[in-house]
């Protein structure tokens, strides 16, 4: 699992990865993810909220983006929350999608590392993981020519906010074949 990861991490890091570009419901997406943490957060008295506006569509992989929902929902339920609050926006050329924790936060000192492979906070490690969750999830977003936010304040909580474009803008570098019709037509 750490090493199918890390090969992720590295492919996506390096814009290698193949991405299946489709046009995915982030709206359907989301609500996936919070279904299946709905049973863990309920056993662990955490409120686990998404009301979206409405459907909001962008070109993604349908696999690859579900596991950056997941994995931000997981660091939320897993660290301390007792309530997480997903939002999910249309704007003007973007989608923006928050996951708000009141969880234990995350230091001053920490929070620029926490994207780095294998790393760990002092207070994460008697928890389950590897350190190369939110790693993989700045990958993708990234290679989705998305961008991801983290603000935090320990104790308190954490909110990350992914952006991802709306339309076909993204996918020009991921698939060969769109960028050769471009240039043909």
């Amino acid at each position: 699992s750490m090493l199918n990861t890390m090969l992720s991490v590295a492919e996506a890091e390096a814009e290698t990865v193949s991405l299946d570009l489709q046009p995915i419901n982030l709206t359907e997406s989301i609500a996936v993810v919070v279904d299946l943490y709905g049973i863990i957060a309920e056993d662990k008295h955490i409120t686990l909220a998404f009301d979206p506006p409405g459907q909001v569509f962008v070109l993604a992989d349908q696999a690859r983006i579900s596991q950056v929902w997941a994995n931000l929902v997981d660091n939320a339920v897993k660290y301390g929350a007792t309530r997480v609050t997903i939002s999910l926006e249309q704007k003007t050329h973007q989608a923006e999608v928050r996951i708000e924790d009141n969880g234990m936060g995350i230091s001053d000192v920490e929070i620029d590392r926490i994207w780095e492979r294998l790393y760990r906070g002092d207070r994460s490690r008697s928890r389950p993981g590897f350190g190369l969750g939110l790693t993989l999830v700045r990958a993708v977003v990234g290679a989705h020519r998305g961008t991801i936010e983290v603000k935090s304040e320990l104790g308190q909580g954490t909110v990350f906010t992914v952006r991802l474009p709306l339309g076909a803008a993204q996918s020009t570098r991921r698939n060969p074949s769109q960028i050769q019709g471009k240039q043909q037509g």
